[in-house]
């Protein structure tokens, strides 16, 4: 019997990511987020040591290879990860209903985050990203993407094997100016959809 997505992604909740020192907070109350506007300071890059940045000036082409990047490491292309994603990459998201209220999501670093992709891929058969529209400004992109995926069963999912699945979402990237990687990501999805089609309980918030 195959575990559900959901349980296996739960185990991500607790996970915390690391905020740099400074940054932008957003929202507030308990669930705040803070978001690093001043990464190149913190990076894993070496300019601190007189090495030149090649990424500096962060262009259109640079900005689609990072787009295609991302799509391919989504797809299941996991070779691309080191070339798209600093190792300690932050990810925000909202948060995740569980069946009985909801939990926020850390990842504070690029093996969890590969995980997370592999756990958001394990129930589907097919799985790929249609790339809606997106555009970049500096070392900012913003994308909006749509879902396509074929259920391949859960053990708490109602949703028939071989069932479509879709859903959208928006990811804001804010990337390292000295290596041109995804440092941060702060995505907003459709997941009250997500979850009805898959015919999977909301709880309480």
């Amino acid at each position: 019997m195959r575990l559900s997505t959901k349980s296996a992604l739960l185990s991500l909740l607790a996970v915390p990511g690391t905020i740099a020192a400074n940054s932008y907070s957003l929202f507030s109350g308990a669930d705040s987020i803070d978001f690093d506007l001043t990464s190149a300071s913190n990076s894993d890059a070496g300019n601190a040591a007189g090495v030149p940045c090649p990424w500096t000036k962060l262009t259109p082409l640079s900005h689609e290879q990072v787009v295609t990047n991302w799509y391919a490491l989504w797809a299941g292309n996991y070779s691309f990860l080191s070339s798209t994603v600093m190792p300690s990459i932050q990810v925000y998201q909202d948060r995740f209903p569980t069946g009985n209220g909801s939990a926020p999501l850390r990842i504070g670093n690029a093996s969890a985050f590969l995980e997370f992709i592999k756990l958001a891929r394990a129930d589907f058969e097919t799985y790929a990203f249609t790339d809606e529209f997106h555009f970049g400004v500096g070392n900012v992109i913003a994308l909006r993407w749509k879902l396509n995926a074929t259920f391949a069963g859960s053990s708490t999912a109602k949703l028939e094997r071989g069932s479509h699945v879709a859903y959208n979402g928006t990811d804001i990237m804010l990337l390292d100016p000295c290596s041109g990687l995804v440092q941060q990501i702060l995505s907003a999805q459709d997941l009250i959809t997500y979850y009805h089609v898959l015919q999977q309980p909301l709880g309480t918030v």
